[in-house]
């Protein structure tokens, strides 16, 4: 017997709701402990930056796919808008969009080049910091990488491109709603200590272990940006919770949209890896963080979590029109509805 769109939408929820709960429930009780078996061999006590080599590239290369994401939807943006040669309110959209494009590969260029420095100690170099070529260098790559991903999709036929279109919408959302929740309405009120803050000065009664608070606990930015850099070389170090990095990486769940926009959806050759690689991708960052002493358990499981439900929901309202929520409360009227709508499965 075939499962309902109602069955399989409500089956697909528990299981999600299941899921979530269960590893926040683990977190909530076990995030320091977690943390310091997974920082065991990565960061030694009184260290804030680890130098190992897994947690480092995934701070480096972690946060990419939000700036490759965004970038690659500019793009696309620009070349569904520029090909318009009657309207010229268009033109200026799409050159809008190609900025967007270049700003996308200048942050991912910076961010790169910043936790390279770091990870390598080389933080206080002036030249690195200060240089005017510098600034330089990362608007032309990025000018440059602008313009191959134009030329690369150029090629893709109009009516793919227009499918394409609402991929797009769909990593703008997964990418900016996520961001902009975590670095500006969450992460500055709720002030959790870092594990790595904590592992500076282990047994100070004040910001070492003993300053652990749970997800749950608001203390807002309890230390000055003054006072952090003192203690522990950084001012980022009430800025636990949720996990920004992994809430980047876990952009990638927006590729699950792709088999859809491209009526592959049945393919088990598209639905796969776009299933498979986000969920193992994510992964890989959340723990890589965790190693790190950046993130606890449960900071890296809402920052990726929040990114994942963008992903599902904006995919459900632009493709299916909210079609499987409606589901839930739509009811049969008669065994024959009921029969025709297991048909249609």
């Amino acid at each position: 017997m075939k499962l309902t769109q109602k069955t399989k939408t409500i089956i697909a929820i528990s299981a999600f709701l299941v899921v979530f709960i269960a590893l926040l429930l683990i977190a909530t009780f076990c995030d320091l402990q977690i943390s310091k078996i997974l920082t065991k061999h990565t960061l030694p006590e009184g260290q804030y930056i680890t130098n190992s080599f897994y947690p480092a590239i995934m701070e480096i290369l972690g946060s990419a796919p939000v700036y490759l994401l965004v970038g690659c939807g500019s793009t696309i943006l620009f070349l569904f808008f520029f090909r318009d040669q009657k309207e010229t309110w268009k033109k200026c959209i799409s050159v809008i969009f190609a900025v967007f494009g270049i700003l996308a590969w200048k942050k991912f260029l910076e961010d790169t080049v910043q936790y390279i420095i770091e990870h390598y100690a080389l933080a206080d170099d002036p030249v690195v910091h200060t240089g005017s070529w510098y600034g330089a260098v990362i608007i032309i790559m990025s000018i440059m990488y602008e313009a191959v991903e134009i030329l690369a999709l150029n090629n893709i036929k109009k009516e793919t491109m227009q499918k394409l279109v609402w991929l797009a919408v769909i990593a703008y959302i997964t990418a900016l709603v996520p961001t902009v929740l975590i670095n500006i309405v969450i992460k500055n009120p709720v002030g959790r200590i870092r594990y790595r803050a904590m592992n500076v000065h282990p047994d100070n009664p004040l910001y070492g272990f003993a300053a652990y608070t749970p997800w749950y606990v608001a203390k807002g930015q309890w230390l000055s940006k003054d006072e952090m850099l003192l203690l522990f070389g950084s001012t980022d170090a009430l800025k636990s919770f949720p996990s920004g990095h992994t809430s980047s990486a876990a952009t990638v769940y927006a590729l699950i949209a792709l088999p859809k926009t491209l009526g592959k959806e049945k393919d088990k050759k598209w639905m796969l890896p776009c299933l498979i690689c986000p969920i193992v991708y994510s992964g890989a960052v959340a723990i890589g963080r965790i190693m790190a002493g950046a993130h606890f358990m449960s900071d890296v499981l809402v920052g990726g979590t929040m990114a994942f439900v963008c992903a599902v929901l904006s995919m459900e309202g632009f493709l299916y029109k909210w079609d499987n929520i409606k589901s839930i409360f739509r009811k049969a009227s008669s065994f024959t509805e009921i029969k025709k709508a297991e048909q249609t499965e």
